[in-house]
């Protein structure tokens, strides 16, 4: 995860100073990472909402397997009737333009039980 979040290839700086500074700025920022999947659920999402990953505390909670979530969509953790719904499609239009996404959402377990989550949909934009 951290390669393809941080690029895992060497990159020859201009500066000496700068190989320094580009270390430490990528050893804060995996640190951060790790603090956050410590404490956080965390699922990742293509923008068509397709799962490419989830951490422990996320599966955890839903009681699933990452075999059994990776590649499906989204809706899987949604009742059925809501994914049809006009909020569904602008949620994921908003997400697609770049913009975030917070509250609480209702969410639904592998067994189908109910449960509620304090989220944030953050898009994670490239350099273009």
């Amino acid at each position: 995860m951290f390669s393809r979040l941080f690029g895992s290839g060497s990159h020859s700086a201009s500066q000496p100073g700068q190989t320094r500074i580009a270390t430490e700025d990528l050893r804060d920022l995996r640190g951060q990472v790790a603090a956050i999947d410590k404490s956080q659920g965390v699922i990742e999402f293509s923008l068509d909402g397709l799962v490419l990953t989830a951490n422990a505390n996320f599966l955890n909670l839903l009681g699933y397997t990452l075999d059994e979530i990776r590649g499906k969509h989204h809706r899987m953790f949604l009742d059925p009737a809501e994914t049809e719904t006009a909020a569904y499609r602008q949620f994921w239009e908003k997400l697609g333009s770049g913009q975030f996404d917070s509250g609480r959402y209702r969410r639904f377990t592998r067994d189908r039980h109910e449960v509620w989550i304090q989220a944030s949909y953050n898009p994670v934009l490239d350099e273009n």
